[in-house]
């Protein structure tokens, strides 16, 4: 007797909207291009990302500033009572 296996469950078949929407190659291969290739506009030139580069360094600056000015007033008060 020959072993036979039979699949009586039918899997799901696509609808045939979403069997059009994969006919796109043109449409399909653009959208795989923008995902996994890298932008030909650099990153500096992008005023977006330059702006958020800008703004996240002078914040920095600022924080680094008035930690400093915390720190010499804290050496300041700390001679004063030195003294």
């Amino acid at each position: 007797m020959k072993k036979y296996k039979l699949n009586n469950d039918k899997k799901k078949e696509p609808t045939p909207a979403q069997i059009k929407k994969y006919k796109d190659f043109s449409t399909v291969a653009h959208n795989y291009q923008r995902l996994t290739k890298r932008p030909k506009k650099p990153l500096y030139r992008d005023p977006k990302f330059f702006i958020l580069i800008i703004l996240l360094g002078l914040i920095f600056l600022l924080v680094f500033m008035e930690t400093e000015k915390e720190e010499a007033e804290v050496n300041n008060d700390k001679t004063e009572q030195r003294d």
